[in-house]
């Protein structure tokens, strides 16, 4: 097995090839990718079929995906941000950070739980990754760290390659693959996961995953956009 094609953008993707890539995902095609942490096997979201062989080839069973928008004006058009939860986003991304909720429309909250193996909510991501992040500028795409057999995230392009061709029997049906080789900038600092929660008449932050972002720096935000605090 052979890649579709291979882009080198160890300085910057060029525009040619985000068409190329754009256009691959639109045909149900899948691209591996760098994203902040580690590289990446993303597709198209709308796309029920794809994302479940995404899921088979990252041997996830059917545990969610995260999904990454290119810019704050498309998440607030399709997430249900209340003010507080706006703020506190945009003062820690792009970043480490996934902040889990609900969808504003009834598409997306199929796309939810048809797509992304989630319970009604999806998880929010602004990454640090110019590469995953001029993608997601066309349409948010599934963000999905690709794990060696250790279940260690792999940062190079070709680790990354060599895992999602040794376990392509297990498709169905050949998709065609393209592969981005560039930098991650973070290797292993996994995203910290929060949402909202309201509780005794406030709302407060809930840590669910601790990673690259401390609580002590989410405690922080969290009370300069006027939560009550974490929990």
């Amino acid at each position: 097995m052979t890649p579709e094609f291979i882009c080198d953008a160890k300085q910057e993707l060029k525009q040619h090839d985000i068409v190329k890539i754009v256009e691959l995902l639109k045909d149900g095609g899948l691209c591996i990718l760098p994203s902040d942490s580690s590289y990446i096997l993303t597709g198209s979201v709308t796309n029920q079929k794809v994302c479940k062989d995404i899921d088979l080839l990252l041997e996830r069973n059917g545990a969610p995906m995260s999904l990454a928008f290119g810019n704050l004006s498309e998440i607030i058009k399709k997430i249900d941000f209340r003010n507080q939860a706006f703020a506190f986003f945009e003062e820690l991304t792009p970043g480490g950070l996934t902040f889990v909720a609900y969808p504003l429309k009834q598409a997306f909250n199929r796309i939810s739980t048809n797509c992304l193996y989630a319970d009604g909510t999806i998880g929010v991501r602004l990454t640090q990754s110019l590469i995953e992040t001029e993608i997601a500028k066309s349409f948010p795409i599934p963000s999905a760290p690709i794990r060696n057999s250790d279940c260690i995230e792999v940062s190079t392009a070709k680790e990354a390659w060599e895992i999602i061709a040794s376990r392509s029997t297990k498709l169905h049906s050949p998709r065609k693959i393209a592969v981005v080789d560039a930098f991650v900038k973070y290797p292993s600092r996994l995203s910290t996961v929060v949402k909202e929660e309201f509780q005794n008449g406030y709302w407060y932050i809930k840590v669910i995953r601790e990673g690259a972002i401390s609580t002590e720096n989410i405690q922080k935000v969290a009370l300069e956009c006027k939560y009550k605090g974490v929990i």
